[in-house]
């Protein structure tokens, strides 16, 4: 019985940690949306800086609400 609880228990740990695509989305957006404004001219006639930003970024989503 112990080894069928364990055997459960780690197979919920793997799956668990495995499931991070909700967490990149928002990081994968951030990036696009900065990254898509490289070298693009502004309303004013300005180049925007181009930026790089690293897919992992700490940056999220959230509604004005949640703020």
């Amino acid at each position: 019985m112990k080894k069928n609880l364990v055997l459960v228990l780690a197979l919920v740990l793997l799956l668990v940690g495995c499931n991070k695509t909700e967490d990149n989305k928002y990081a994968k957006t951030f990036k696009e949306d900065y990254e898509s404004l490289n070298g693009e001219v502004n309303k004013m006639g300005k180049e925007h800086r181009t930026v790089d930003i690293d897919v992992d970024n700490p940056f999220e989503e959230i509604e004005a609400s949640e703020l």
